[in-house]
């Protein structure tokens, strides 16, 4: 899907020459992938990153330009304004982080002294496990799936789309409420892109959650199911807001964006 520059000419972009010309070659290649093989064959395949400027200062994109299922992720923080943030964190946890693309560009942002990344996909983990001893040497990774409750549990898919439940291999599942750095944070940035498993979550974890609160979250259902689980939230002083919506083609299911946020 190519943005095209009229998209990119609204953006803050850049530090310089550089980051400017990558988002001008993304722009125009994003849709052409035999460019970007083309483009791999001759300079190797490797991250790139660029620079973005973001209401908390500027954050750093890391991709590979070559792997389809990142430039999804990429399109939805350059273009589509994802996860803008306007305040520090104390911590960052990212639930479903993929292949720490959305990690890092949320670390830069927040300036956390403490970022866990969870990813329960062993092929995304091992990348996300390289992109973060760059980007972020201290953060605190776990290979497996937050859930309700520990234990194992197996999982199955590839890329964005794999679910806990569902075939493949075994992996490991944290209970989230039981995660340390939850309970000793005293402000908290919580990304979660669970593929469903929000609905087991999200009702075990509200009591665990410091005072100073957001959590990103893409829910898997119809609005109306999504807005009564977030209902409670909002009886606790949570303010919900729905940051987007796009229907599943081929199923009746919405993915949906929320910001949830106590201050």
């Amino acid at each position: 899907m190519n943005r095209g520059l009229s998209k990119f000419s609204s953006m803050r972009v850049g530090r310089g020459w550089s980051d400017k010309a990558r988002v001008i070659f993304y722009s125009l290649f994003r849709s052409r992938p035999g460019v970007w093989r083309l483009w791999s064959n001759i300079f190797g395949r490797k991250d790139w990153c660029i620079h973005v400027e973001t209401p908390s200062g500027c954050t750093r994109l890391m991709f590979e330009p070559n792997e389809v299922m990142e430039l999804t992720v990429v399109d939805e923080l350059l273009f589509d304004g994802l996860y803008q943030l306007e305040q520090p964190f104390d911590v960052v946890v990212d639930c479903g982080a993929f292949r720490g693309i959305s990690t890092i560009f949320l670390q830069d942002q927040a300036k956390a002294g403490t970022v866990v990344a969870i990813e329960p996909n062993p092929e995304n983990f091992c990348v996300l496990q390289r992109r973060l001893q760059c980007a972020i040497p201290t953060a605190k990774l776990f290979a497996g799936a937050v859930g309700h409750e520990d234990g194992v549990a197996r999982f199955g898919g590839h890329g964005v789309g794999g679910k806990v439940g569902e075939g493949g291999v075994e992996v490991p599942v944290y209970r989230l409420a039981e995660l340390d750095v939850l309970r000793e944070a005293k402000s908290l940035l919580l990304k979660m892109d669970v593929e469903g498993a929000e609905r087991e979550i999200l009702p075990d974890l509200r009591q665990f959650l410091p005072r100073h609160c957001t959590i990103l979250l893409e829910t898997h259902s119809t609005e109306s199911a999504a807005r009564e689980l977030l209902c409670p939230y909002e009886q606790d002083g949570f303010a919900v807001k729905k940051l987007r919506g796009r229907k599943d083609e081929e199923s009746d299911v919405f993915f949906i964006d929320w910001e949830i946020k106590r201050t």
